[in-house]
């Protein structure tokens, strides 16, 4: 059995299973995972076009060179859906903001903005502006690293620039912090600078309250799309996303035991950083937001997906020019 087979099969019952536990449909559980697949193939498509892998293709595909654009548009078009269900801008309502975290219009916007506001400059900053409005601090640190990373790949920004970046995004993020803060009701006497150490150890809290706890969840909360939530419920009877680093959600799903998957990760990051470096970019963004919240259900949705694509490409690719040799 082929990779992109493995790969993909793997992806398929991830987004069945995690589909299903949200909305209890049989249909949209295999309609999601459909669509991701195909628009898996048609990126995988779009690629080996802007490389020039593909020589002479069928003027329908044609349309594929401007699919970095049409991401783009979805994640614009998915923002302003969602605005007009909940009837309000989600940084500014508590209540909304939390509604959101797993519905399908804001991971769709997110990930969609995400990769679109890597194009360009003007398309970072819109991507920018909206992912500020979500109301999600890992969206803006995903955009704002992987921007950079692959800005330095391409060799147009130095490391003096990537440095007063992060300084800036730093402020960025306890300011945005403060303002979720306000519209929760919450009143903290805590300054804005203060509240990022503040979340570290908190954080670290949480991981102490998870080594100390009593028993496993055997993959309820990893492999769950409101694990964060179950942490909350569990550790401190609180219905509530909670982050816990990266090693909190797997100690507390298997243990010692869980730790064995930064083996894996190893090698799953290897991989990816061998294929595609926009893709890796991405992923080393999300990664890197996955210090604080913990390895979860979006994050193998992610790494599966990354690892499916790839291995599209590398196969694809040996395919057309072993068609173009014999030619």
């Amino acid at each position: 059995m082929s990779l992109p087979i493995i790969y993909g099969l793997i992806l398929f019952l991830l987004i069945f299973y995690g589909v299903f536990t949200v909305t209890k449909s049989y249909i949209l559980s295999i309609i999601y995972p459909l669509l991701v697949l195909a628009v898996s193939h048609l990126f995988v498509l779009h690629r080996l076009l802007e490389d020039g892998v593909l020589k002479n293709p069928h003027p329908a595909l044609k349309v594929l060179r401007y699919m970095d654009d049409m991401i783009f548009i979805v994640g614009v078009l998915s923002f302003l859906a969602l605005t007009v269900k909940y009837g309000t801008i989600p940084i500014l309502d508590y209540k909304i903001r939390m509604a959101i975290s797993n519905d399908p219009l804001r991971l769709i916007s997110t990930g969609a903005l995400v990769y679109g506001g890597m194009c360009n400059t003007l398309y970072f900053l819109v991507a920018f502006i909206l992912l500020l409005l979500l109301g999600y601090k890992a969206g803006i640190l995903i955009l704002f690293i992987s921007f950079l990373l692959y800005r330095y790949y391409l060799g147009q920004i130095s490391h003096k620039v990537i440095i007063l970046s992060i300084l800036g995004l730093m402020v960025i993020l306890a300011v945005m912090t403060k303002v979720i803060l306000l519209s929760s009701g919450q009143r903290w006497s805590i300054g804005i600078l203060e509240i990022l150490s503040y979340r570290a150890y908190f954080d670290l809290k949480v991981l102490e309250k998870i080594v100390n706890y009593p028993t496993h969840t055997l993959g309820k909360v990893v492999l769950n799309p409101e694990g964060e939530r179950l942490i909350g419920e569990l550790l401190f009877g609180y219905s509530h996303n909670f982050t816990s680093t990266m090693f909190g959600p797997l100690y507390l799903d298997f243990g010692i035991y869980g730790l064995l998957f930064a083996a894996l990760l190893g090698l799953f990051s290897r991989s990816i950083y061998s294929g595609d470096k926009r893709i890796y970019c991405i992923y080393a963004a999300i990664l890197l937001s996955m210090c604080e919240i913990g390895i979860n259900y979006g994050f193998l949705i992610v790494t599966f997906l990354m690892l499916y694509v790839n291995s599209l490409l590398n196969l694809k690719e040996k395919m057309v020019k072993k068609a173009l040799g014999e030619g």
